[in-house]
């Protein structure tokens, strides 16, 4: 899927004390909002087959793109950004609560950095995608950094979630265990079925398959 970005870049300021965002190392490598670092695993969204249908293309592309099992990439995003009920995921399609700017375009919020031994308050810059799939497509890429080599091409969701939780994606002790229940809890595995298809079906083409 070509990136392309139409909009101008976008900076966008929020300054409520619930919209301070700090890094919680249990959920992952992004920034999530303070007040809701304690919430349940599973935080109801206002329509958890919405939020599915809405990461399915992405996770999917996932496994052409990336090597990374669709179930992963899926439940990563239902965990990380509470069902999309992040403030990143709603303000700027950022799941994963990555820095930066992403072709141009970002969001500014309030961030509670460690420095010199003590927590202060400063203004970050956070990617904002045109959609939730470039979310993702970008956290694939970021997957392929040498210490995940072991979960790109694992088709199993069980040692694929077990080789992120090694690698130290997460401090979390049940990182890997909160996945697995996320995928078949959902029946996310489908999606790896129909990514593992489709890719079948483009080996069949290339070498002329009848």
């Amino acid at each position: 899927m070509a990136l392309s970005l139409t909009m101008a870049p976008l900076t966008q300021v929020a300054h409520a004390e619930e919209s301070v965002l700090k890094q919680n190392p249990e959920l992952g490598q992004g920034f999530y909002a303070v007040t809701d670092t304690n919430r349940p695993m599973l935080r109801a969204a206002t329509n958890p087959p919405a939020f599915l249908a809405d990461i399915k293309k992405g996770s999917v592309d996932s496994w052409d793109k990336h090597s990374v099992l669709p179930s992963i990439t899926g439940a990563q995003a239902v965990l990380e950004s509470g069902w999309g009920t992040s403030q990143l995921s709603t303000m700027a399609h950022n799941l994963f609560g990555v820095k930066g700017t992403y072709n141009g375009s970002f969001v500014t919020m309030p961030t509670q950095e460690y420095v010199n031994g003590k927590w202060i308050t400063i203004d970050a810059q956070f990617r904002k995608y045109p959609s939730k799939n470039e979310s993702m497509t970008d956290h694939g890429d970021f997957l392929q950094k040498s210490r995940y080599q072991d979960l790109i091409g694992e088709t199993n969701y069980v040692k694929a979630a077990n080789y992120l939780q090694k690698a130290g994606y997460a401090t979390d002790p049940d990182y890997a265990k909160k996945l697995v229940s996320i995928i078949e809890a959902r029946g996310l595995t489908a999606w790896d079925q129909e990514a593992f298809d489709t890719a079948s079906l483009k080996k069949c083409q290339v070498a002329l398959c009848s």
